[in-house]
């Protein structure tokens, strides 16, 4: 029972996030938006794409600090070029190129893996679920964190 109202709770948590935090922009599902074979140049590296509002409300704001921390986790890899990462403001009009490039709603989070010239994209949509609007909430950014960090590492095992 307890369990239950746990996820209760949690459940009203991202509800009220998404109803407080939805923009004017409509956004559309990208669960299933995903690109793979594209030949490129690139070789065995892997870009990490991360659309933001930068007027967004407090909790989607918390996501963008818990992404600069987790991105600050793969700090050797960042280094060596292994791994790219691009921020964009989907309110900056100088951005809509590349946004539209992935059709990408306001928030969004993508990884591609590139191996032997061949591109692999996924949207990581799952990490939503777990933003936080109260900032106190251990266990959704416990969930936001390690669903990020599985999906990296996952990435860097596929190059």
């Amino acid at each position: 029972m307890k369990r239950l109202f746990v996820v209760f709770i949690a459940l009203i948590s991202v509800l009220s996030c998404v109803v407080g935090c939805s923009s004017s922009k409509t956004q559309t599902n990208t669960a299933t938006n995903t690109a793979s074979g594209i030949t490129g140049t690139k070789d065995n590296c892997v870009e990490i794409t991360y659309f933001y509002e930068s007027d967004a409300c407090f909790c989607l704001n918390l996501a963008s600090q818990w992404i600069d921390t987790i991105m600050n986790d793969y700090e050797k890899y960042l280094a060596d070029g292994t791994i790219t990462f691009a921020k964009y403001d989907t309110t900056d009009s100088a951005n809509s190129a590349i946004q539209a490039e992935y059709d990408s709603p306001a928030y969004s989070f993508y990884i591609t893996t590139w191996k032997d010239g061949v591109s692999n994209r996924k949207a990581v949509n799952t990490i939503w679920m777990y933003t936080d609007t109260t900032g106190k909430n251990e266990v959704l950014k416990q969930k936001f964190f390690n669903t990020l960090h599985r999906e990296i590492d996952n990435a860097l095992n596929a190059i």
